[in-house]
């Protein structure tokens, strides 16, 4: 693992939210006294602990995404 990737102890890792969610997360950290990253792994910490008690998400939708069958192209004939 690369020093770059790393934060301290973490791991670095970029998630993608909606900023509604994030400036959610922002306030709610705000009004338990901490950085909006500790609470984030906070709720990722409980989110986990639900997961393993069983908890799953509900999928609504599953959308598989085909790959196109490529020739290589420098054994293409000219």
């Amino acid at each position: 693992m690369s020093q770059k990737s790393m934060a301290g102890q973490y791991k670095r890792w970029t998630a993608t939210l909606p900023p509604e969610q994030v400036e959610h997360i922002k306030k709610l950290a705000r009004q338990n006294d901490m950085s909006a990253l500790a609470f984030f792994r906070w709720m990722v910490d409980l989110a986990l602990v639900r997961y393993e008690e069983g908890a799953r998400p509900e999928v609504t939708e599953r959308v598989v995404r085909g790959e196109a069958k490529l020739g290589h192209w420098s054994s293409k004939s000219s």
